[in-house]
């Protein structure tokens, strides 16, 4: 993140911080903004301010990492996490961070009491199963409950392997298998997050085909898509589903239940179960805000015209700011075909070069690769585009960053303006430090897996791309999800 971050939401970057702040201050005020966007950038607001972050965080990590006075290095970790990503708009909403935000909230108490006295206390202990549970579960119950008729008819995996956003080149071996296989999958998904999440609760040996079960989910989605540091994070909490020596080869070096916690401490984790149980509830609202459950939070997606339910809410909203529990659950649904927005420019209209990505799939590229647990905000995010479902549409926790204040049209801007900041973020910028493109061309293009052993994808040009100059301001968006499906359903 470090040599990402400037050319995301740096002063010049696709989603600047510093406006963002602006144009909170001036819609709410300064205290409610803090409140809403709670970081230590609020102090210092900085391009410098956001690399400081970064490394007193990943300092923090490293106490952790070598056991040195656990709950300062938890505690740095997680401020200076909870300090980037609340400020940094489309680029920090996904579910990967939300996930590892509420890890490190649970984890400034386990580290304290490991720290202070050896030993983690049942409720501790407890918070972190459920948390488990929930992410496992939530996830299944988004799937199945009021399923898609990829799940229906037991097709989801015809198009999961080409349609993710970035498949690693063994997804293309996997797509090869014949439907039988991928049946069975979805029925092995059905029951690993329907059922086995429940085995979390019971004896040790359920507890164990838990663990195994997750963790052989997670790799299997780590080594056929680059999720990020996602799935090595799940399989790192994974562990805390067993108990002291469930496994004779797992000593755990830290006794649970053997020491009380403090009367704060206890009732700041048993809210957080409690916010915990009320989202294994609403996962099964019949209409949610979003068809991706990690945008569903409780409190800041209700609007009551009754100012007395709105005194309650609000305090409720302010925690979930500060992303302690987070609601959780992902792949309502898939793409059925895996599209590419392609960027290129031109100084007169006739002759035109291609900018290309590090990490997002491409025909002109030809790229698949293993790179999580790194993960490439800008490849990621872009991917979205290209089936119109940005962010800002459902983020209830930003309301300042919508389709007037979208990142796309900020890197096409710099892209016109040759802004080194977003530029260094591509693999390739064919114009130098001294020459400006007057003109950037849009095309779409659908990808598919080659047969061919030389080639990774095919593509075929759609009908559809839009030019944008440098005296001209962008539309909202690139392409709509209508002019997509209009020319793909036109192409099969």
């Amino acid at each position: 993140l470090f040599f990402q971050i400037v050319g995301l939401i740096g002063k010049n970057g696709l989603l600047p911080s510093f406006k963002l702040l602006q144009i909170s201050y001036l819609k709410q005020g300064e205290i409610m903004s803090f409140i809403q966007f709670p970081s230590l950038f609020h102090f210092f607001p900085f391009d410098l301010t956001l690399y400081i972050l970064i490394t007193f965080g990943c300092i923090g990590g490293l106490m952790m990492l070598f056991n040195y006075k656990l709950h300062i290095g938890a505690f740095l970790s997680w401020i200076c996490f909870l300090s980037i990503t609340t400020i940094g708009g489309d680029f920090f909403i996904i579910i990967i961070d939300l996930f590892l935000a509420e890890i490190g909230f649970l984890a400034m108490f386990s580290s304290y009491y490991q720290y202070k006295y050896n030993s983690i206390p049942f409720w501790i202990h407890f918070a972190f199963k459920v948390l488990n549970f929930r992410l496992w579960f939530c996830m299944g119950i988004n799937k199945f409950y009021l399923p898609d008729e990829v799940w229906t008819n037991l097709s989801f995996f015809d198009y999961f392997f080409h349609a993710q956003p970035m498949p690693t080149p063994l997804a293309p071996i996997f797509n090869k298998l014949p439907h039988f296989f991928k049946v069975i999958g979805t029925l092995f998904i059905f029951f690993s997050e329907i059922v086995v999440p429940f085995f979390i609760f019971f004896g040790k040996k359920f507890r164990i085909v838990a663990f195994i079960t997750f963790v052989i989910i997670s790799l299997l989605i780590q080594i056929n898509g680059n999720y990020g540091f996602f799935n090595l994070t799940s399989i790192v909490l994974a562990l805390l589903i067993l108990n002291d020596n469930d496994i004779s080869f797992y000593k755990a070096s830290t006794n649970v239940n053997r020491i009380e916690m403090g009367r704060i401490a206890k009732s700041i984790i048993v809210f957080q179960l409690f916010l915990q149980s009320l989202y294994c509830i609403t996962v099964f609202n019949p209409k949610p805000h979003s068809p991706q459950n990690h945008f569903n939070y409780i409190f800041t997606n209700i609007n009551s015209k009754n100012k007395f339910v709105n005194s309650v809410i609000e305090p409720l909203k302010w925690l979930e700011y500060f992303r302690i529990c987070n609601p959780y659950g992902v792949f309502r649904s898939i793409p059925k075909n895996h599209y590419e927005i392609r960027f290129s420019g031109s100084i007169d209209g006739k002759t035109w070069k291609y900018y290309t990505f590090n990490y997002l799939p491409s025909g002109l590229t030809d790229y698949l690769g293993f790179y999580a647990p790194y993960y490439p905000r800008l490849d990621h995010l872009m991917f979205y585009e290209t089936i119109s479902a940005q962010n800002y549409k459902w983020n209830p926790l930003n309301k300042f960053y919508n389709e007037k204040h979208n990142w796309l049209n900020n890197f096409i801007s710099k892209l016109l303006e040759n802004d080194k900041s977003v530029t260094k973020l591509l693999k390739t910028n064919p114009f130098d430090k001294s020459t400006k493109p007057k003109l950037v061309k849009v095309e779409l293009y659908k990808l598919s897996f080659s047969d061919n052993k030389n080639h990774n994808w095919n593509f075929k040009k759609m009908k559809i791309f839009k030019i944008f100059s440098s005296q001209a301001h962008c539309s909202n968006e690139i392409f709509t999800s209508k002019e997509i499906m209009k020319y793909s359903t036109s192409d099969n």
